[in-house]
Parts: C-alpha cells; sequence; structure tokens
C-alpha cells in the first residue's frame, strides 16, 4: 500500500492533513488525521470510516512521521499519543466531512 499525505490546514497548534491509500495504482481510502500540538505532548487523531486501520502498522508509521523530532523549549522530545476515531459509515462525505470538523472543534476546545 502506498501513502500520500497532503495538508490542507496549518495552525500554531495544530494541523489537519489528508491521507490517501492506494495499491497498484487503484484508489483504497482516505483518512483525515489531525495533530494538535501542545507544551508537553501532540495528540494525533485519525478519522476513519474504514476497519483494520489500527492494525496497518506501515500507515501508522507513516502518519507517526508527521511529528518527528518537535522538542520542548527546554529540549526535551515531546511525548505523544494516538486516537483512532471511527467515523459514521451511514453519512454521506458531506455530512463525514462536517462530523470530523465539528470533532476536531471539540477536540481544540478540550
Amino acid at each position: 500500500m502506498e501513502y500520500t499525505l497532503k495538508r490542507i490546514l496549518r495552525l500554531q497548534d495544530s494541523e489537519k492533513w489528508l491521507c490517501y491509500g492506494s495499491e497498484k495504482g487503484k484508489f483504497v481510502r482516505d483518512d483525515t488525521v489531525f495533530v494538535s500540538f501542545g507544551n508537553r505532548q501532540n495528540d494525533i487523531y485519525i478519522f476513519s470510516i474504514y476497519e483494520g486501520v489500527k492494525r496497518d502498522s506501515d500507515y501508522v508509521n507513516c502518519v507517526l512521521g508527521l511529528v518527528h523530532d518537535t522538542r520542548t523549549e527546554d529540549g526535551f522530545i515531546h511525548d505523544f499519543e494516538l486516537h483512532f476515531i471511527d467515523v459514521p459509515k451511514e453519512m454521506t462525505e458531506d455530512e463525514q466531512i462536517d462530523w470530523i470538523d465539528s470533532k476536531i472543534k471539540e477536540i481544540k476546545i478540550i
């Protein structure tokens, strides 16, 4: 499987990415990845309708590469936590996008 990451939003404390997966040139899946940068911890949220995302170690390693080599002001490497969030399959694509955006807003408020 090949993965292509495209950053679609970058703010001081967060980034939003789209991750496209393809196999032998054929589209397989797309997910939304949201990264929230904190003082001591970075949180990575993978929003997906596809089963098996958690077991796809190549994919998870690709996503983890989004937060490599980040350090705090005093030189310590950030901890990170990975969150898998299932997106309801019964929604239309537009509804799924709205649902993901509302969840990201909730995350940023916390």
